[in-house]
């Protein structure tokens, strides 16, 4: 039982147990637990949802006091994410497990929502260019097949090389970038780009190229891409 609820007021606490009592009457569900989760960069509530974080875990606290005199027992809590992690991990309850988040592939979202946790970029994708369609244009083999199309067109790419890139357009095959630096690109040069939001894009590559010290060092296989549900 999950019940992802941004702030746990007391008519989602009421959904909630409602919720949790009709599932056990249910063949083939067991309850092992509640969620406590926040959205976060994707929704631009950052500040605010930081901000209210000790409140949720109030209101959770409270939900599990509710579920248990309602004969609901929650044996565990899993809390946190990327951006709410160190909050929760202060705590120290019975039953409570942490979600780091995403704790592999931080892009570049991450690096810009929290600065203060220092997170370095560690997804790069490979393009090259296409096309010179005009002189302060350049099209990269960038399409939505290689970057996911979340967050909104405008905002999913960060380019290192090219801090003034603006994406003009992006199709299922390639992306226009207005900057520049546009002359300084011929047909077949290389750039790499950093997902704005990296967990619907890794899914999207089978495999990712591990780079120490300026070489390749390995090959990591994504397992989310060949994910499957089994229930």
């Amino acid at each position: 039982f999950a019940s992802r609820v941004m702030n746990c007021r007391q008519p989602s606490r009421r959904r909630a147990t409602a919720a949790a009592q009709q599932l056990q009457r249910v063949d083939h569900f067991v309850e092992v637990g509640d969620t406590n989760y926040a959205v976060l960069a994707e929704h631009g509530l950052v500040g605010s949802v930081l901000a209210g974080e000790p409140t949720r875990m109030r209101h959770h606290q409270v939900l599990r006091e509710r579920l248990a005199a309602s004969s609901l027992p929650v044996p565990s809590i899993v809390a946190g994410g990327t951006g709410t992690f160190p909050l929760h991990a202060r705590r120290r309850e019975p039953g409570l497990e942490l979600s780091p988040g995403t704790c592999v592939f931080h892009d570049a979202g991450y690096a810009r929502e929290f600065p203060e946790m220092r997170f370095e970029a560690a997804a790069l994708i490979l393009t090259r260019v296409i096309s010179r369609p005009a002189p302060s244009l350049v099209t990269f083999d960038l399409g939505y097949k290689a970057c996911a199309s979340d967050p909104p067109a405008g905002s999913r790419l960060r380019f290192p090389a090219i801090p003034d890139a603006r994406e003009v357009l992006q199709n299922e095959e390639h992306l226009v970038l207005e900057t520049e630096r546009a002359g300084h690109y011929r047909p077949g040069d290389v750039e790499m780009a950093i997902p704005t939001h990296i967990c619907p894009t890794s899914a999207l590559h089978s495999h990712a190229w591990v780079v120490a010290g300026g070489r390749v060092a390995k090959r990591w296989e994504v397992t989310a891409r060949d994910r499957a549900l089994t229930v």
